[in-house]
Formats: C-alpha cells, structure tokens, sequence
C-alpha cells in the first residue's frame, strides 16, 4: 500500500500575501497616497522636509544643496491630473498649501504622493527605498487650528522615467478591518478609503450596534458561513488608487464599522465634523 505525506496547507491568509510588495527597480521613491480636499471650506496642507539631505554626503550636498520634490495628485478615481515640483532647502521643513498648488478643476477630494528625487545609494544597498509617510492637515474655513495625521502605506513608487507602481497586496480570501472607534457623538461623519492596491476592489462598510459584529461557522476548509447581524451595509467598486467615501450620521447609541476588500490592509481616514468643531483621524 502506498502511503502519501499530505503537505502541510499554508495559513492562506498570509501565504505569499505581504502587507508591501517590492519595487521593481532598486532606485524608486514611495510614498503614501495622501488625500486632499478643497471646496466646502476645506483646505490641505502638507509638511515637507527634504528627507534625502539625511543620508548624503558631503560630495553630494555641496553638488545639489536642495532637492526637488515631485507631489502628483490624481482624482478620486485614480487617475493622473498633473503635478506641482517644490525646492525643498538642505535641513528645512516648509508648509506647503497643497490646495493651492494645481486646479483640480471641479473636484472636492483625490489623492496626492510625494515624491523625492532618489533613493540614496546607501539606502539601496541596504535593500531599502526613501518613504514619504509625513505629516498632512486640513483646516476648515473659520478654524483657528488644523487637525494633522500621519502617512499609513507605502502605498505607491515612482521610478526614474516618472512611471507608478502601487505596492499594497492583494489577499486570496477577503478580509475584514475592524474600524477602533466608536460613532457615538453627534455630527457627521465621512469614512474614506483609497485603494492602494494595483487593481480594482470591491469594499463594503458594514454598521454594527455592538462591538462583537459577526458569527462565523467553518463550512469547510476554505469557506464560512456567516451569521450578518449587521444594521447597515454600503459598499463601493473603487479602481486602483482611487477612493470611496461612506458617510454616517451619527447617534447617541453607539455603532461600530467593519470593512471588507481582498487589500491585505484598508486602514481608512475619518473625518468628523459639527457645528462647533472637526477632528481628522485614522480608524
């Protein structure tokens, strides 16, 4: 009788499925894909340091004493609608107004990235690229202050000849992010999720009432079945580095979001707004 070694199955949920794929040319630069908005009262701005002067040497600095930062914005349907190039001086930060840099035209939101001019030698040999995840803020009309957030991705590369590539992975199985917050205060709330992955997604938001949000059964090795007990569902296609917005309006009985796309990881932007104040920030 012949006896056959069943090979152990990989967790499917990782195998081969990274949160980042590589570039594919060593010299690229990556960036996240950063949302702007203007109209409404709103305005971006964005904190820019010449992040390449960290890692030159003296040969090079005394060469070229300043980068020249590329920022690309594309619409909310991902695609390219042109570019602004800015003198970033050796060891300063500058403000940039992002809303002021390129008419958009009649859009209200889409994405930008920043791009810096190389990665450094030193940075290639170690395997790595120069990431632009900083610091952008939006300030409404009337508003005294500004409500900041970080980069979350290497999202996006660009290589020498100014060609993309988006660099979030792709899951076999769908996945579910887990939003960590509650909507219980009043106002308004608008859930925006940008595809970084290179093809189109099928997103879901779902609106839960509790925290525990759903019951699976294994139906077999490679299904559940699922118990929805879900009091709202929205859902959106969104093509590769294009964004959807879900929109809530809150109550005084709290609820919870869970989004569902085959992106190895869809952490989306929160803005909140009411009549007294607004907050920004990552689910």
């Amino acid at each position: 009788m012949i006896k056959f070694k069943i090979p152990k199955i990989e967790n499917l949920y990782t195998f081969k499925q990274s949160l980042t794929r590589k570039t594919d040319k060593p010299y690229s630069v990556i960036s996240d894909q950063f949302i702007w908005r203007t109209g409404g009262g709103w305005s971006t701005h964005f904190e820019l340091v010449g992040l390449g002067e960290l890692f030159a040497t003296a040969a090079t600095r005394e060469k070229c004493p300043r980068d020249q930062v590329r920022i690309v914005f594309f619409n909310k349907n991902g695609q390219y609608i042109g570019d602004s190039y800015q003198d970033v001086p050796s060891y300063k930060k500058i403000s940039l107004n992002i809303s002021e840099l390129i008419d958009v035209g009649e859009s209200s939101i889409g994405t930008f990235s920043v791009f810096h001019p190389r990665t450094p030698e030193t940075l290639v040999n170690l395997g790595c690229s120069l990431t632009e995840r900083g610091y952008v803020s939006y300030a409404r009309e009337g508003e005294v202050l500004r409500s900041f957030i970080h980069g979350n991705y290497d999202a996006i590369a660009s290589d020498s000849n100014g060609g993309f590539q988006s660099l979030t992975g792709v899951s076999i199985l769908r996945r579910e992010y887990c939003l960590q917050y509650c909507f219980n205060i009043d106002g308004k709330y608008e859930t925006i999720v940008v595809n970084t992955t290179p093809s189109t997604q099928s997103i879901i938001m779902r609106v839960y009432d509790n925290a525990i949000h759903q019951s699976k059964l294994r139906d077999s090795l490679f299904s559940y079945k699922s118990i929805d007990n879900s009091i709202a569902t929205l859902s959106s296609k969104v093509p590769s580095r294009g964004l959807c917005c879900f929109l809530l309006s809150s109550s005084h009985k709290p609820r919870y979001a869970v989004f569902e796309s085959n992106s190895v990881m869809l952490r989306p932007v929160v803005f909140h707004t009411s009549e007294r104040y607004f907050n920004v920030f990552h689910g």
